[in-house]
């Protein structure tokens, strides 16, 4: 299947309650995840795009990743080349296509899709704790941010729950959500002394570099240990 026409398209995409998870993958890790979500597409979101940019293929989303974790893990350069926020879709009439010229386009949400972005977070001293997707010098890079709505409104204005039986892409966020749980660990942090609880993860293989993260030495913050959960997934 293609992408949807956006003749056909009678509003914007509207959605809410979502689910989000940061994650920071080890490359190997997010190599692994790609290959136990089984088939998907990459779709960059929110840029002008040629035709044969339409689709990332997985191994050019992993060699952009490596390169973003390594110039902020190992020179604490921010990087040139970012990676584009994308749609992780099983169906590609999920999305639409908005021609601007010849062959300039968008792509835009049509119906529910993991949306997927580099993480950042920036840490308050005084008040102790995270402020999320917060874009400043002193923003920390952490890996992934993947989000899916709970809710989310028709071209005719319906409101509708999002339920892995009936969208692909529920079923989708649900597998990625069970895969994460599996094969990283929660992360907690240490500041002057205190731990600090959040809801980022990590893979285990990243601890040694995590630990050495210049970002974080400069904040003075510390990675607790990370502690493999039990698992309730199969």
């Amino acid at each position: 299947m293609n992408f949807s026409d956006a003749k056909d398209k009678k509003c914007e995409y509207q959605a809410s309650k979502w689910w989000k998870l940061q994650v920071f993958f080890s490359l190997d890790a997010l190599d692994f995840f790609f290959q136990d979500l089984g088939s998907f597409w990459i779709c960059p979101l929110g840029k002008v795009l040629q035709e044969e940019e339409q689709i990332l293929e997985k191994d050019q989303y992993l060699q952009a990743y490596k390169k973003k974790v390594d110039q902020y893990l190992t020179h604490h350069i921010t990087p040139i080349e970012e990676i584009s926020p994308c749609a992780f879709t099983v169906l590609k009439e999920d999305l639409y296509l908005m021609n601007l010229s010849q062959n300039r386009f968008l792509l835009k949400i049509k119906n529910p899709v993991v949306q997927v972005h580099p993480y950042f977070f920036r840490f308050s001293k005084q008040n102790r704790s995270f402020l999320s997707n917060v874009y400043a010098e002193d923003s920390i890079f952490w890996g992934l941010q993947f989000s899916f709505p709970q809710i989310f409104q028709d071209e005719d204005l319906n409101l509708h729950k999002v339920h892995p039986q009936t969208f692909a892409n529920a079923a989708l966020f649900q597998k990625m959500r069970r895969w994460i749980r599996k094969h990283t660990s929660p992360i907690s942090f240490e500041f002057e002394g205190e731990k600090i609880v959040t809801s980022m993860r990590a893979s285990p293989q990243l601890f040694c570099l995590l630990q050495k993260y210049p970002k974080l030495i400069e904040l003075g913050l510390n990675i607790g240990m990370l502690k493999k959960e039990v698992s309730d997934v199969d």
